[in-house]
C-alpha cells in the first residue's frame, strides 16, 4: 500500500475525509457512502471523521476478491 504524508500534515495517525479518499482512491462521496452504510470503520470526532490507515487497509483486503473468483 502507499504511505500517506502522515508525518506531515499530522502525528495523530488519524486521516480526515479528503486524505482517506486520496489513499483509497476513491471519490469523497464513495467515502461519506461508506461510512454511511457503516461499510467502512471511522470515528467521529465532533461533526468531523476521522479513519486510521489500518482500518482503511482492512476494508481494501475485505472487498479484495481473489483471482478466478466470479460472480
Amino acid at each position: 500500500m502507499q504511505s500517506l504524508k502522515l508525518e506531515k500534515n499530522n502525528n495523530t495517525g488519524l486521516l480526515d475525509v479528503n486524505e482517506a479518499a486520496d489513499f483509497l482512491k476513491v471519490p469523497k462521496s464513495a467515502i461519506y457512502g461508506f461510512t454511511m452504510r457503516k461499510e467502512i470503520k471511522h470515528s467521529k470526532i465532533g461533526n468531523r471523521l476521522r479513519f486510521r490507515q489500518r482500518d482503511l487497509d482492512i476494508f481494501v483486503n475485505q472487498n479484495s476478491v481473489e483471482a478466478g473468483e466470479f460472480d
